[in-house]
């Protein structure tokens, strides 16, 4: 499968995970999707999420109804679970050994024995 029909899945998801942030009562905006090498270069970031590289990433800022921010990967849980249900290929940053809360992406790794379309 191309990069392309992978970024247009993750584009997919993203809209429906959107779409479930706002049918439940929170709203979202968005963080960072593409980091170019020479960004997180200059960000001295020593292991930078290659997803982002991939255009299959983003980060998504979440508030409650008051436009409180979640903070806590417990806040997050919630959308994590949801977002991990869209595509076996998808990974919620907060559920990450480093904790990543705002993070959604797809992971592309050994995607043809996982990918469900």
């Amino acid at each position: 499968m191309s990069n392309r029909a992978l970024q247009k899945i993750f584009s997919q998801n993203i809209a429906t995970l959107i779409s479930y942030i706002y049918k439940n009562d929170c709203s979202c905006t968005l963080g960072e999707a593409f980091i170019p090498t020479k960004l997180a270069q200059a960000r001295k970031e020593d292991r930078p999420i290659k997803t982002h590289f991939d255009r299959m990433a983003l980060d998504l800022n979440i508030y409650k109804k008051d436009s409180e921010e979640l903070v806590t990967c417990r806040e997050y849980e919630k959308f994590g679970r949801y977002w991990e249900t869209l595509n076996t290929l998808n990974r919620a940053g907060c559920f990450f050994k480093v904790v990543n809360i705002n993070h959604f992406d797809m992971c592309v790794k050994n995607f043809n024995t996982r990918l469900r379309l």
